[in-house]
């Protein structure tokens, strides 16, 4: 029998190592030197003093870790390489499998040139990029797929960033003939505060002396900014594991967390799991089955929250008016609106998996379904502007996500002798959501959204507040789904828009009570595969992307064809696949003739006319290098010679076009490098 109890403190931000706590000798254990004695040379190992963490990175021609670390979180570990190839290699933390391969590096609106830093968010499933060339920080999922950016401010800029994350953990083990079990039970405490501020100036001699103290004045007419977010948690923790003969295993864990980001009626909130595992492979039945290695199945159900929001969204916030002073005094307005009874958003999770390793080791399997009803779905509430504010935010409807994630990870070729090896993988994503329950607030919403709608709409450019869908919320429907007009395409008559109302009728009119859905933008199935071949010293890696089924809702067409004004440079199509005179079938409508002359486009309002099936399959990454031998390049004091060639976006087949408008093309880079070492 084994028995331990440990008391080990984690403080002050992510570490890799952490010093652990053994257990006390005793007095009389203790070991005296002679300092005279001739003892033999023993080399200092870091363990004999520290726990440390070791964390074996996958490693193969596709997931390189000649690199730096950039950011480490509870689950994954995000690497760069030293060479400005755009790659982020995300692995997983606890086995240090390489998980996929990120690269958004182009000139893009939504891409990188480098990448000087990033900051992984893993409760939000995000990672911030900043690129100092772009003057941007890019924000991505854990999929690389992009969500938004934000610019870097001009001129002088201070950021001060205190963070820290302090636990206390005592936890127990013990052990049996097959019994194990292995406890926990602590509390934590973190606090995430920025401050920052910055100075527009101007005046500078030139580009290249653009330090701040080289220009003349400070911004005409301009004044400093400046931003705080302070966010605290505390919380009491427990969990506990237990397995039998290393055949069944069962873990329970529970929290008790309060936040300041929610009101101060309901900051506190429990949260709790539990999950079983069965090892099929350990079973007495499955012995002499060598070809299979892992048979794991599992399942888990529990209790999650989620606060992924701003951290002053629960109180009222004021903006002092520092331009404006009566009697040297400053006055303040109210910015923002409180919600005293702002809650958690409360998460209830079922996930039922499988884990496959086969034919020693060759084949990688992993299944998971999940169910996810999330209760009290923190929303924006639109308020009547004579109220002073906006919107507010309130705990409103019940959302459900169902879907399943496959991945496959097999090795072909594995040749020693011959040096080749080839190995593919893939990915299988499908998610489904749908709103079980909403608010009469979000009912109240929607019919204050239909109203803006149906109102006829100015051409001073507000058009693109009335000519795309909007989100409306709708019991046992899709959150992402397309709300628009059923339509039967132009007349060629009149060349006017036919619509088709609720009733059957034919119409000219657009309205928001002839509402359907025209499609959705959740694909049937979407994920990567790709392909990693090496042979002696040439190595070539490749990584698609694929979708399938879903729809999306081409509001390039809208903006660039459809209701461009034609006394600007536009796309040729507003003019030569528009509807001139009767008998033109065409997609696109007439313009239409002002009371001056000019012809200006319709507002078009969200129609089935360009709601379009998406599909597509693309390359997303290219690498190819080559390793010249050694043997001839030593001669010449060359240890190591490599040539490599990398390029993102190679090509991309897809059944709706890639719109490029006319202000910004997309960009397609590739980049050549040579390594060497001496």
């Amino acid at each position: 029998m084994k028995k331990r109890i440990t008391i080990g403190t984690l403080t002050l931000l992510s570490l890799m190592g952490m010093f652990g706590c053994k257990q006390q000798e005793t007095v009389e254990a203790l070991m005296t030197l002679d300092v005279k004695a001739d003892y033999p040379e023993k080399e200092w190992v870091v363990q004999d003093f520290l726990d440390v963490e070791y964390i074996p990175l996958e490693t193969n021609d596709e997931f390189i870790t000649q690199g730096s670390v950039k950011a480490i979180g509870k689950r994954f570990v995000l690497v760069t390489n030293l060479l400005n190839d755009g790659n982020i290699f995300v692995f997983d933390r606890k086995t240090g499998k390489a998980v996929r391969k990120i690269n958004r590096k182009g000139q893009g609106a939504e891409e990188y040139a480098f990448i000087n830093g990033i900051i992984l968010d893993e409760e939000k499933d995000e990672m911030f990029v900043n690129s100092a060339s772009n003057k941007k920080i890019f924000v991505y999922d854990l999929q690389g797929n992009f969500k938004r950016s934000f610019q870097h401010a001009e001129g002088a800029q201070y950021l001060d960033v205190f963070d820290y994350d302090a636990s206390l953990v005592l936890s127990y083990f013990w052990q049996a003939n097959k019994h194990v079990i292995n406890a926990n039970l602590g509390w934590n405490a973190k606090q995430s505060r920025t401050k920052e501020f910055s100075v527009m100036a101007e005046g500078f001699p030139n580009e290249r002396l653009d330090y701040i103290s080289f220009a003349t004045q400070y911004q005409k007419n301009g004044s400093p900014s400046g931003n705080e977010y302070t966010s605290r948690l505390v919380g009491f923790l427990g969990n506990l594991n237990y397995s039998w003969d290393e055949r069944y295993l069962f873990d329970l864990s529970f929290r008790e967390d309060a936040s300041s980001q929610f009101g101060a009626d309901k900051r506190w909130a429990p949260f709790w799991s539990a999950g079983l595992g069965w090892n099929l492979h350990n079973e007495h039945f499955m012995e002499g089955v060598d070809w299979l290695q892992q048979f794991k199945i599992r399942g888990s159900y529990g209790l999650t929250g989620s606060q992924n929001y701003d951290p002053y969204q629960a109180i009222t916030t004021y903006e002092y008016l520092t331009q404006d002073r009566y009697h040297f005094a400053v006055g303040a307005i109210a910015k923002a609106m409180g919600n005293r009874n702002l809650a958690w958003q409360r998460t209830w999770q079922q996930n039922y998996g499988l884990d496959l390793t086969l034919w020693k080791n060759r084949i990688d399997i992993s299944a998971d379904y999940y169910i996810k009803t999330s209760k009290d779905v923190l929303t924006a509430v639109t308020l009547a502007p004579s109220l002073g504010f906006s919107s507010y935010m309130d705990n409103l409807g019940e959302v459900e996500n169902r879907g399943y994630e496959l991945s496959l990870r097999a090795t072909l070729i594995r040749d020693q002798s011959k040096k080749i090896f080839w190995s593919v993988n893939g990915s299988a994503i499908h998610n489904k959501n749908k709103l079980l329950k909403i608010s009469n607030a979000l009912k109240a919403y929607n019919e204050t959204s239909d109203s803006e709608l149906d109102k006829e709409p100015n051409t001073d450019g507000k058009k693109s507040e009335v000519n795309r869908p909007r989100v409306r919320y709708v019991e046992g429907a899709s959150m992402n789904s397309i709300w628009v007009n059923h339509s039967l395409g132009i007349d060629p008559a009149t060349g006017k828009e036919i619509f088709v109302a609720r009733n059957g009728d034919l119409v000219t009119d657009w309205s928001s009570a002839n509402y359907v859905i025209g499609g959705c933008t959740d694909s049937k199935v979407e994920g990567t595969f790709g392909s990693n071949f090496t042979w002696k010293g040439l190595s070539l890696n490749m990584t698609f992307r694929y979708r399938i089924g879903g729809q999306m809702y081409n509001q390039t067409l809208v903006d660039k064809v459809q209701d461009v004004d034609p006394r600007y440079n536009v796309d040729k199509r507003a003019f030569e696949q528009r509807w001139q005179e009767p008998g033109d079938k065409v997609r696109f409508a007439a313009f239409r003739t002002e009371l001056n002359g000019i012809n200006v486009a319709y507002v078009t309002r969200p129609t089935s006319r360009f709601v379009e099936d998406y599909n597509y399959l693309e390359l997303a990454t290219l690498n190819l290098s080559y390793e010249f031998g050694t043997a001839k390049l030593q001669r010449c004091g060359i240890k190591r010679l490599k040539a490599m060639f990398y390029m993102n976006d190679v090509f991309h087949v897809s059944n709706v076009k890639q719109e490029r408008g006319i202000d910004y093309p997309f960009a397609r880079n590739f980049s050549i490098g040579l390594q060497a070492r001496f």
